[in-house]
């Protein structure tokens, strides 16, 4: 399976996904992607870094910076009320998205995800202290490692109906966590 997802205003600027290992026979359990595309005009492996150095991201307004599909990364300060939503017909949130690694991402209170969202990457929302509560959608496949992990004061998860696979370390260090039962 493979994708195009076009960014920006720029028509030539898209990233070409692939996954590496043809076994797997779904976007949502291909764990081995290799990432082409054309970002400012040179034709790269993209890597985590270079999009965050493009001019397309530098150029991007504050808030959620997509790629196609992708909630790829918050960019800028985040609303007064501290309440990001992710928009309609999200299907993933890349790993780090959220990641507290600058000055304002760390003032989000509440996040809405979308029904159709599918998986939440790696380490997502990882720092994001001020963090109080989430819904995670039942369309929810997957969460992936350390999603939660140092977001003292999320304190309440709503949970889908349906089984997702969990570990503790998605919820190290959150009040949620602090306030389960033992067992």
């Amino acid at each position: 399976h493979s994708s195009i997802w076009y960014f920006g205003s720029n028509p030539h600027n898209f990233i070409y996904l692939s996954c590496a290992d043809y076994n797997n026979q779904t976007e949502a359990t291909c764990d081995k992607w290799i990432r082409v595309g054309i970002v400012d005009g040179k034709v790269k492996i993209i890597n985590n870094g270079e999009i965050l150095d493009s001019k397309w991201y530098n150029n991007h307004p504050d808030g959620v910076a997509y790629i196609g599909k992708i909630a790829y990364k918050y960019k800028g300060k985040v609303p007064e009320n501290g309440v990001v939503e992710i928009k309609e017909g999200t299907k993933y949130i890349r790993e780090n998205a959220f990641r507290y690694d600058s000055l304002y991402s760390c003032e989000m209170k509440q996040i809405i995800l979308p029904e159709g969202l599918v998986e939440i990457g790696d380490m997502a929302f990882y720092g994001c202290e001020n963090l109080e509560s989430i819904t995670l959608p039942e369309s929810l496949e997957m969460l992936c490692g350390g999603v939660f992990s140092g977001c003292k004061n999320l304190k309440e998860i709503n949970f889908p109906d349906k089984y997702i696979k969990l570990s503790i370390e998605d919820f190290k260090d959150t009040a949620w966590l602090k306030n389960q039962p033992e067992g």
